[in-house]
């Protein structure tokens, strides 16, 4: 995970089975102790890396194939989304449409506002 989060950073890009991993281990460290423990379910937007056949065989075999929110039955039928979810609609999903920009805009705007702190003082933002 360590590596996946440096090349996000770096601008890069990831596995989808690392992506699926992380989901994984961040719903699981969620739902620990909950009534919801070993019942949880998975859900992601129409990534279309995430609906490929080999992406959905890779979480059936960490037993999350059943285990995702998805269209099922007749549900989309005849189309390109049958038995998964719609595309990708940057309106259903607020951070691809604008929160990710809004919180990198606020970064930046925190980090101008406190560069004239010493680099040793606990509000300055870098």
């Amino acid at each position: 995970l360590a590596e996946a989060t440096s090349a996000i950073n770096r601008g890069g890009t990831i596995s989808v089975t690392d992506l699926m991993d992380h989901a994984i281990t961040e719903s699981q460290i969620l739902f620990e102790g909950t009534a919801h423990q070993n019942n949880w379910f998975l859900y992601h937007d129409a990534l279309s890396a995430w609906w490929e056949k080999e992406a959905q065989a890779y979480l059936a075999s960490r037993g999350l194939a059943n285990r995702q929110v998805r269209a099922l039955g007749a549900t989309n039928a005849g189309t390109r989304y049958a038995g998964r979810l719609p595309g990708d609609s940057p309106e259903m999903m607020p951070p691809d449409c604008s929160l990710f920009a809004d919180t990198e805009n606020a970064l930046r705007l925190h980090i101008a506002l406190t560069c004239g702190l010493s680099r040793d003082d606990p509000q300055r933002f870098s």
